[in-house]
């Protein structure tokens, strides 16, 4: 299992946009370097979350959402990963409330992340439901996006489905 959170933690980040004036900074790199390095080091938590702030901080000051949304998740994702999956499922229904309230629409990313920690806990049928929520709030034209989804309900129901 946390060979998946791993998985998903890349995928966010591979898709977090990354402008030209954030390459060029070396403060920037450093301290998403960091923020990584922690996020990978369970014994780190509390710098984990330091470096957490700072990357929002960051983004919010960059005028750049949909990075700092993706930082919340791998908040959510890192609680996952370290066995508190009641707080996590708290902060990824707060950031879809968020997230509504400022009028992003990428809730399939976070039905996503809810469907894996829902996987985490053992709850097929929630995690079904909110893998099945990601599908629908997908855009149909993001193939990516439809596969990994795809791929996550066709795991969770060979392997976990109940009898």
């Amino acid at each position: 299992m946390k060979r998946l959170g791993y998985i998903l933690f890349a995928l966010l980040l591979q898709y977090a946009p990354v402008q030209a004036q954030e390459q060029e900074d070396t403060a920037y790199q450093h301290m998403r370097k960091e923020y990584l390095n922690y996020y990978n080091n369970p014994h780190e938590e509390k710098k984990f979350y330091e470096y957490s702030e700072k990357m929002k901080a960051y983004y919010l000051d960059h005028n750049n959402l949909d990075s700092y949304y993706k930082v919340k998740i791998n908040e959510a994702l890192y609680d996952t990963e370290h066995g508190y999956t009641y707080r996590a499922i708290k902060k990824a229904n707060n950031i879809l409330d968020e997230m509504k309230k400022d009028g992003i629409k990428q809730y399939d990313v976070v039905y996503t992340v809810l469907g894996t920690i829902f996987d985490t806990r053992g709850s097929f049928r929630m995690s079904e439901k909110y893998y099945m929520s990601a599908l629908a709030s997908a855009n149909p034209d993001d193939k990516g996006t439809l596969i990994s989804i795809y791929s996550r309900l066709a795991d969770l129901k060979s392997t976990r489905q109940p009898k």
